[in-house]
């Protein structure tokens, strides 16, 4: 979680904004990280949470033109408590050799493919 940033518009309206990086699990046991922009009473939902806690969130891509130039933006929409996580896959275990004979005459009926 970055630091809260806030101030007040010319129009005298309170923000505030921060930066929330997520690790979410992926294939095979691997993670990846998403960073999201979190703005106005967001901020305060994010707060109630730790550092290492499991979360559900809900998030908004989008992109926008400022100055001739295109941003994609992704912010939180909803964080919500997690639940259990999920169990670690289990590696199989490894397959028992199969004894292959490319002899026709030890069992003609048994191919080799």
């Amino acid at each position: 979680m970055s630091e809260v940033k806030s101030g007040t518009t010319q129009s005298g309206k309170e923000w505030q904004r921060m930066t929330l990086t997520l690790e979410m699990p992926g294939y095979q046991g691997t993670f990846f990280k998403q960073i999201f922009s979190v703005s106005g009473r967001a901020v305060d939902e994010v707060l109630k949470y730790d550092i290492d806690d499991l979360v559900e969130v809900t998030w908004s891509m989008y992109a926008k033109e400022w100055n001739g130039k295109v941003f994609n933006n992704v912010d939180l929409v909803k964080i919500a408590q997690g639940g259990k996580p999920a169990p670690k896959e289990e590696t199989p275990a490894p397959a028992a050799p199969v004894k292959e004979s490319l002899d026709p005459k030890s069992n003609p009926e048994d191919l080799p493919f």
